[in-house]
Parts: structure tokens; C-alpha cells; sequence
């Protein structure tokens, strides 16, 4: 997954520096999710990763499926995914993208998984934390995991901050090893 998220990053990061330059971050958001959505398709997914498959005959089905969601940039990134056969990276693409806009919009999203459901408090407590920390406003994801056990792991962009109970006994166990 991180050598997956390390070949993404510079696709993102051109995109976000296109976006930011046009000033049209959340129309990248948009088409990028567009993108992710069409590949993620069943059909659509055995027809790009056959390497028979023409890849204009691929485009071209994206370019149908889009519409006029999909704009001139759009396609061209499309077109050079497709040819450097990096259609399988959308979803880190797309991540890294929006930490890059959470960045720029000095805002972010921390997706929270903990072993309990967080009461009101703790979830601004926790928001209030992360704000100091990292400077700026951050929007929580929620999600229970009873497999943690205790505890919570954080995770902002490519960072994970992991205080679960089961990845303590994790490391105890790595280190004991």
C-alpha cells in the first residue's frame, strides 16, 4: 500500500498544483471521484485491466460514461493513466489529492476508528486536539472496530497515529519478537 501511495503522489500532487492554480479544487475533487467511481465498476474493471483491450476503446468508454462531468484536463489525466497503466492507483490518487486540497484549504479529514462509538464530548475533544496539533480546522470520519479492543487509530492523509489497545499488543509482541 505505500509503495501503491509513493507512485500516486506525483499524479496528485499535478493535479492539485493545476487545480490550485485555476483555482478549481473542488471541480478536480469532483472528476477525480468520477474517475474512481467508473473504474470501480465490475465490468468496467475487467475491461481496464485487460491488456487486449484497446486503450482508446477504454477512454472512450470512461468519455461516455462521464459525460460533461468529466472536462478537457480531466480526460487528458484519463488518457495518461491509461497509458502508463496506472488505472489501479485512482484510489491513492485520489486520497493524496485531497489531503493536498485539505492542506491548501487548511482544513483535513482524521478518520477515527475505535473500539467503542465517541460520545459528543470526545469527538470534539478529539477534534480540538487535532486542530492544535496540526493547525488548522479537521473534520472526523467515525467508525467502530470492537477488534481494537480499547482505544482508537487516527488516520490524517498518510500518517496513522495508532493508541488501540490491540496494535499496544502488537508492538509488545513485535518488540518481545
Amino acid at each position: 500500500m505505500t509503495e501503491r501511495a509513493t507512485i500516486a503522489r506525483p499524479y496528485a500532487r499535478a493535479v492539485f498544483g493545476l487545480a490550485r492554480d485555476e483555482g478549481r479544487l473542488e471541480a478536480w475533487s469532483s472528476m477525480l471521484v468520477l474517475i474512481c467511481e467508473i473504474a470501480a465498476v465490475p465490468d468496467m474493471r475487467i475491461v481496464i485491466d485487460d491488456p487486449e483491450t484497446d486503450r482508446d476503446v477504454v477512454a472512450g468508454l470512461f468519455f461516455d460514461l462521464a459525460g460533461d462531468r468529466l472536462d478537457p484536463q480531466g480526460r487528458n489525466l484519463l488518457r495518461i493513466l491509461m497509458e502508463n497503466r496506472r488505472m489501479g492507483l485512482l484510489p491513492q490518487i485520489l486520497e493524496s489529492y485531497e489531503v493536498y486540497r485539505a492542506g491548501e484549504e487548511r482544513s483535513g479529514l482524521a478518520k477515527v476508528t475505535s473500539a467503542r462509538p465517541l460520545s459528543g464530548d470526545q469527538e470534539k475533544a478529539l477534534r480540538e486536539a487535532l486542530g492544535r496539533s496540526l493547525g488548522h480546522g479537521v473534520e472526523l470520519e467515525c467508525v467502530v472496530d470492537e477488534t481494537l479492543i480499547g482505544g482508537a487509530v487516527i488516520r490524517i492523509g498518510d500518517r496513522v497515529i495508532d493508541g488501540s489497545a490491540l496494535g499496544g499488543l502488537e508492538q509488545l509482541a513485535h518488540d518481545l519478537g
